[in-house]
């Protein structure tokens, strides 16, 4: 996992957190962090992540864990100052933002786009600007992978059982599944939530992707808990192999550049003209795409294959343009 999706897995945790929590409850919480290395390992990575986030602009403050006694400190991000102010814009801005988020076809910047144009769009508007949005028919929001991961966020720390429509790899049709929610890890640009499984009475892994409902939070509290041993992170890279796919691609960007690719990355490694991002893929297509939104900030692409993809749909996108 690269450090900058570790760093989104801490942030994450703590801004859905209703309260402090202990370093070592960010340690098995947040994905990224080994649960079998050593407390001075730990305790490094932890320092580094604080100063990259704090450079960043996000910063984590400690605060009693129990109010009445200041002994035992916990991690907290201030809302109020992790989120951006409102902003004040007019109909013509909100149509004009939405209608932009659009221009995306490709899946991954289109449902970033979207999300970021949520962010932003005023949503107290009168009649007359309601009907105007409504005339470009926008479809803005978080999506709902998104939206699951915050709910699964709340179960787990809650205890409490979840459930789901859920598509399996070669199923035609979704089945309701009851799991006692574990940990969840955002992995390769998709969410993962590794679990106890009630249908198959065993520890399983599912991917917010195939989700195709929101997930219902039970009142019925979990009662198998995760193993003393369990590595979120090993499990699901595993998953990651069998089920989605076998394609590695390798690809050299700029530093501190392609934003979108270093989501989707297993790992980050940097080099002295451009760093070195390892990408699992199962689908050719989307990734290709996505190397090509971001084309002047990669500097080579392997396999073949994938490489030949982003040349076609440089061609194609040119002809298009031309005619």
């Amino acid at each position: 996992m690269s450090a900058d999706e570790r760093h989104l897995n801490l942030v994450f945790v703590l801004v859905n957190s209703r309260r402090p929590l202990l370093r070592e409850e960010l340690r098995n919480k947040v994905g990224g962090y080994d649960p079998n290395s050593s407390d001075e390992a730990f305790q490094r990575m932890f320092e580094r992540d604080k100063e990259a986030l704090r450079k960043s602009g996000v910063l984590l403050e400690t605060r009693p864990v129990d109010p009445g006694f200041n002994d035992a400190l916990g991690y907290v991000i201030d809302p109020d100052k992790f989120f951006l102010c409102d902003l004040k814009l007019d109909a013509q801005d909100r149509v004009i933002l939405a209608e932009a988020s659009k221009v995306w076809k490709d899946a991954q910047l289109a449902k970033l786009a979207e999300d970021a144009a949520s962010k932003i769009v005023d949503t107290d508007v009168d009649q007359n600007h309601q009907t105007q949005s409504e005339a470009f028919s926008l479809n803005l929001g978080l999506s709902l992978n998104q939206e699951n991961a915050i709910t699964i966020f709340e179960a787990i720390d809650d205890a409490k059982i979840v459930q789901f429509d859920y598509l399996t790899k070669g199923d035609l049709q979704p089945k309701t599944r009851t799991v006692e929610p574990w940990q969840i890890l955002l992995s390769g640009g998709h969410w993962y939530l590794v679990g106890f499984d009630h249908a198959r009475q065993e520890q399983r892994t599912f991917k917010l992707a195939r989700f195709k409902s929101d997930v219902t939070v039970t009142d019925t509290a979990i009662t198998h808990f995760k193993p003393t041993d369990f590595d979120i992170l090993s499990v699901v890279s595993f998953w990651r192999q069998s089920q989605d796919g076998a394609g590695l691609a390798t690809v050299h960007a700029l530093h501190k550049q392609a934003g979108t690719l270093r989501l989707q990355a297993d790992t980050i490694e940097s080099a002295d003209e451009y760093d070195v991002l390892t990408i699992r893929y199962a689908n050719e297509e989307i990734l290709a795409r996505d190397i090509t939104a971001v084309i002047d900030q990669v500097v080579s692409v392997e396999p073949q294959s994938l490489r030949q993809a982003v040349t076609r749909i440089i061609r194609d996108t040119q002809h298009g343009h031309q005619s």
